[in-house]
C-alpha cells in the first residue's frame, strides 16, 4: 500500500530510493535516515489458501476478555446535576444487573443484552422504555461523563466507554431521579421535639 491507500504494486523484490532524509525510531530511539538506495527481498512466500485446504481450518481466535460488568441506570436530572461528577453520579445510580460480554464488543450488542435486563427485571422502580443511551465515562475522564449516540454503537466497543472493572452505566429519562426523590422524602418529615 501507498501511502494514502493505493496499492502500488505486488512483488517478491523492491529498490526504493529516497532523495530526502526519513524519520523513524531505532530501538525505540529518533532518529532520521539519509537519503539512501534499500532493497528489500521477499524470501518467505507461502501459497494461497484453497477454498478445501489447510488453510480453511485455521480459526481466528477472539484476544478479547469476558467481562462481568454490572449495569447501572441514572436518571436525566441526576445526569445533568452529576455529569461531571462519575463517582457523584454513580451513587446516584440503580443496578439493574450484570451481564457477560467480550470487552471489544460493540455496544450494539451490550444494547441486546441490556434491554433483556430490562425487560426480565422482577421489581423495577420504574418502566424502560428502549429510548436509554449509553454514558461514555472513559474517553474524556477529566471533562465528565458523554451520551454516546444511538448511531455511533456499532462503531464504540465496551471497553471505549467504561472500565470493565466497574460498572457499565446508561442514561434513562424515563428513570426517576434519586436525589429529587430523597429530598422530597426529606421534606416529608418533620422533626418536632417534644415540649
Amino acid at each position: 500500500m501507498g501511502g494514502k491507500g493505493e496499492r502500488l504494486a505486488q512483488c517478491s523484490t523492491v529498490k526504493v530510493i529516497t532523495f530526502k532524509a526519513i524519520p523513524m525510531q531505532v530501538d525505540g530511539e529518533p532518529c532520521l535516515l539519509a537519503p539512501s538506495h534499500i532493497r528489500l527481498t521477499f524470501h518467505s512466500k507461502v501459497k494461497p489458501g484453497t477454498p478445501g485446504g489447510v488453510f480453511a481450518l485455521n480459526v481466528v481466535q477472539s484476544t478479547s476478555l469476558i467481562a462481568q460488568l454490572p449495569v447501572i441506570v441514572v436518571g436525566r436530572h441526576d445526569y445533568d446535576t452529576y455529569k461531571d461528577a462519575f463517582e457523584r453520579l454513580k451513587d446516584t445510580a440503580f443496578e439493574i444487573g450484570v451481564i457477560n460480554m467480550e470487552t471489544e464488543g460493540d455496544l450494539s450488542v451490550a444494547r441486546g443484552f441490556i434491554q433483556k435486563l430490562l425487560n426480565d427485571h422482577p421489581c423495577l422502580p420504574y418502566e424502560p422504555g428502549k429510548e436509554w443511551r449509553f454514558l461514555d465515562y472513559v474517553t474524556n475522564a477529566e471533562e465528565g461523563t458523554f451520551r454516546v449516540s444511538r448511531a455511533q454503537e456499532h462503531v464504540h466497543s465496551v471497553s471505549d466507554i467504561c472500565n470493565p472493572d466497574e460498572c457499565l452505566l446508561i442514561l434513562d429519562d424515563a428513570f426517576p431521579s434519586i436525589t429529587t426523590r430523597g429530598a422530597a422524602i426529606g421534606s416529608d418529615l418533620i422533626f418536632a421535639p417534644p415540649m
